[in-house]
């Protein structure tokens, strides 16, 4: 699933506040209910309310409400968390081009997702490694069998 915010900002400009952070959380999850209903067994979601949650005390310095109550829903089965490296490529989404500051960030999302008890995997290597890597993981995940609501796996 494309992430969402990039979708919204495409739309509204680049205005970022608490009621964007809130609808990108709310556009974000409508979208993947939408997609998951379709899905085969997985759906891959890039970014979603705890990436969303920290981008907004991020940027703006504090955290609504609802993102802070969409973020602790338990929803997915593995977070796929990219490590942060040296090479950095533009994009008018993109902030933080300093790897100091990613791999800081990095370090947070994986104090969250550690905080939160969320089964996480951190992907290192080049891109090929880490497609290997997460497809490792989902196919172990996979053979597990179902997520404890029966549906499929996020």
């Amino acid at each position: 699933m494309p992430e969402y915010g990039r979708s919204y900002l495409d739309a509204v400009g680049f205005t970022l506040d608490e009621e964007a952070f809130i609808t990108i959380a709310r556009g974000h999850r409508a979208s993947e209910e939408a997609l998951a209903r379709h899905a085969n067994r997985v759906l891959f979601s890039d970014t979603e309310c705890l990436t969303t949650k920290m981008w907004s005390s991020e940027l703006i310095g504090h955290l609504p409400e609802l993102v802070e109550h969409m973020a602790r829903e338990n929803r997915y089965d593995l977070y796929l968390v990219t490590a942060a490296t040296d090479s950095w490529v533009e994009d008018v989404h993109r902030f933080q081009p300093e790897i100091d500051a990613r791999k800081a960030f990095e370090t947070r999302c994986i104090g969250l997702l550690s905080n939160m008890g969320k089964r996480y995997l951190r992907l290192d290597g080049d891109w090929l490694q880490r497609e290997e890597q997460a497809a490792a993981s989902v196919a172990n995940l996979l053979s597990s069998g179902p997520n404890e609501s029966g549906g499929p796996a996020k």
